[in-house]
């Protein structure tokens, strides 16, 4: 439990950073980068180069937050800052080694869990919509990957 709270802190730190960073977060339907399917409230994501192929159900998060990101991460940090978030994590790692439940004394324990559980899908998804272009274009031969897909970026699309 202590390594998986240090990591999702790490993943606050991220998401807070990357929201400041860039301001457009829709997904793309069409992306030549992934393929996006959403019927309903079934919302998935297929990446044929991640690990040979990973497909991911996005369950946690809403349609309006799978469609655009900014709709998440701004949430996120209205329920708490960053700061909050940080010392939220910390009580968390400290609750691991107590005898009382961090529930006992958050009376906001239950949105602070659905926040955390909607994060790992916010990682991944701000992983596809920004981080893989960025990876293709500066890491691709490390990590094995195919840059032709570049080539099929619609051209609106920049990567910096």
């Amino acid at each position: 439990m202590y390594f998986l709270y240090k990591q999702l802190s790490n993943h606050i730190e991220l998401l807070y950073l990357l929201m400041h960073r860039y301001s457009e977060w829709q997904i793309s339907l069409t992306s030549p980068l992934y393929q996006c399917e959403v019927q309903g409230l079934s919302k998935i994501i297929h990446d044929d180069d991640m690990f040979g192929g990973t497909t991911m159900h996005f369950e946690a998060l809403s349609k309006a937050e799978f469609m655009d990101l900014s709709v998440f991460m701004n949430n996120f940090f209205k329920f708490r800052s960053l700061r909050s978030w940080r010392e939220t994590m910390q009580e968390l790692i400290e609750a691991i080694f107590s005898d009382e439940s961090f529930s006992q004394y958050q009376h906001d324990a239950h949105q602070v869990f659905q926040y955390l559980d909607k994060l790992g899908e916010a990682a991944f998804l701000a992983y596809e919509l920004r981080g893989k272009a960025y990876m293709l274009e500066h890491h691709a031969d490390r990590f094995g990957i195919k840059r032709k897909k570049l080539v099929d970026i619609e051209p609106t699309t920049t990567i910096q």
